[in-house]
């Protein structure tokens, strides 16, 4: 048996430790019985053997996000062990977090602006202001209750919102 350097120099393990352990050890103790399961069934053959994703525990208490893809081994028709490829996947999580914050502030400023916009035209013709804002809400009731996915059910809250922007270049004397 061996354990890739790269994995014990990401844990803080040296390979000794690391080979005197099951994989459950290092597995945050949430995730044990679901990645159990998963195991079950790829040793009866029900889920195609993929990568799965894992979060493990270094030495010191850190967690890591690793992705893992195992081939059985074979004995007749009995499965007597695995080898396993993990590779570190800590970067593409920190991606995908660092890409989940930039569109939740690009949404932010999206609906700051919209709200903008509508406030400027209520300002422009206060006689219907409200109007703007009850159109928005009946929008989206009606998307809702078409099933839409909810970003497009956000989209034409947001669009409804400003279908009257039109009043702002319409001169005060009309």
């Amino acid at each position: 048996m061996s354990v890739n350097k790269a994995m014990c120099d990401n844990l803080h393990y040296s390979e000794d430790e690391l080979l005197s352990m099951t994989l459950w050890d290092i597995i945050p103790e949430e995730f044990v019985d679901q990645h159990k399961k998963r195991l079950a069934l790829l040793l009866r053959g029900e889920i195609p053997n993929e990568a799965v994703e894992y979060q493990v525990r270094g030495k010191d208490g850190a967690i890591h996000f690793i992705e893992v893809r195992s081939v059985p081994y074979f004995r007749g028709q009995d499965v007597i062990g695995f080898q396993g490829i993990a590779r570190d996947i800590g970067y593409r999580k920190r991606a995908e977090e660092e890409r989940n914050q930039s569109q939740r502030r690009l949404q932010k400023s999206l609906e700051s602006t919209v709200g903008a916009m509508v406030a400027t035209v209520e300002l422009r013709d206060p006689y219907t202001a409200g109007h703007q804002r009850r159109v928005a809400e009946l929008a989206h009731a009606i998307a809702g209750e078409m099933r839409l996915a909810a970003p497009q059910v956000e989209s034409i809250r947001l669009a409804s919102g400003i279908h009257d922007i039109g009043k702002i270049t319409v001169p005060a004397e009309f």
